[in-house]
């Protein structure tokens, strides 16, 4: 490529043009920094006006309750206490903190639980459970099944037979049911 200029013409000419746009660059962000501060002051003053609406409102009430002896808050209280009673008659009688405790217990070290199925028992305090999994050995398994039945909640555990057709790395899935 030819060259038409000197180079130290060259050289003052590419400091000016960094020169110029970092400039301009700069110029442009403060505009940018003011342009976003004209918009973000009428939101301060609009939520600081709402504050301190809101702590005389507050103070007011508060002097009003002071002076009558009442409280606004009885209602709201009495109202939230109706609905805690009746969500509370709807609260499960099963701690499934308790039983995943107790399932993770019984697990001997060669068992690893897959998946975890929970329903509805017979009775009104039952849980049918249903997990499967793999187990190294069928002795492993076999542990897990004596295990459950040793648990006092756990009743009626069914292996079937055909899980422990298999030497090693049995698939598995067993039933309980568990009685709160």
């Amino acid at each position: 490529m030819f060259k038409l200029l000197p180079e130290e013409q060259a050289k003052i000419i590419k400091r000016e043009y960094y020169f110029r746009i970092t400039t301009t660059s700069l110029f442009l962000l403060f505009l940018a920094t003011l342009l976003a501060l004209a918009f973000l002051y009428p939101i301060d003053i609009l939520s600081s006006y709402k504050v301190n609406s809101a702590q005389a409102t507050l103070k007011s009430e508060h002097a009003d309750e002071i002076s009558s002896g009442t409280s606004s808050l009885g209602p709201v209280l009495a109202r939230a206490k109706t609905e805690l009673d009746l969500l509370g008659q709807f609260r499960s009688p099963v701690s499934w903190y308790m039983l995943l405790g107790r399932l993770i217990n019984v697990k001997p070290k060669g068992v690893v639980i897959n998946s975890l199925n929970l329903g509805k028992g017979a009775k009104d305090n039952e849980l049918s459970i249903g997990f499967g999994g793999v187990a190294d050995d069928r002795f492993t398994l076999l542990e897990l099944a004596k295990n459950l039945e040793k648990q006092s909640i756990f009743s009626k555990v069914v292996l079937p037979v055909s899980e422990l057709a298999k030497n090693k790395d049995l698939n598995f899935s067993l039933s309980t049911t568990a009685t709160f």
